[in-house]
């Protein structure tokens, strides 16, 4: 009679240990994909009009008050995508998620973007700027070979 109270003590222990996990980790995926859903609309499409070409006149303009404008608009814009990344890099959010979602995609902006990156990261002795996200896409690219 202990025995099999023992062994219905540790079937639930077992029970309620995985559905702990599975409730943790469905958490950490819907958080991931609502979170993303905020970057999608407030930062990424922000970005679907510039080039690489443009950040390289951005970059070389600075001097022009429009191009400053855009440049300090694209750190700022950064900035929200370096938020997401340390999410991302802490396993606070998913990394399979956000590779599902939009992989790629991060991989191409990184490309589009990377001139603002470097420049923003110039004078830089000791900060860099944006690594959180750099490092993102680089386990991004290791993983698709891009």
């Amino acid at each position: 009679m202990e025995l099999i109270s023992i062994i219905i003590a540790v079937l639930s222990i077992v029970i309620s240990f995985s559905t702990y996990v599975a409730t943790f980790l469905y958490e950490k995926r819907k958080a991931t994909v609502e979170s993303f859903n905020i970057l999608q609309n407030e930062v990424l499409d922000k970005f679907l009009c510039i080039k690489n070409e443009n950040a390289k006149i951005i970059i070389a303009n600075l001097d022009n008050v429009q191009c400053k404008d855009a440049y300090d608009g694209y750190r700022a814009l950064l900035a929200r995508l370096e938020q997401f990344a340390v999410g991302v890099n802490k396993r606070i959010y998913d990394f399979k998620v956000v590779d599902t979602i939009a992989g790629k995609h991060l991989i191409f902006l990184y490309k589009k973007i990377k001139p603002i990156i470097d420049k923003a990261n110039e004078r830089e002795e000791k900060v860099v700027h944006y690594c959180n996200f750099v490092t993102l896409v680089e386990k991004l690219n290791s993983k698709h070979q891009i």
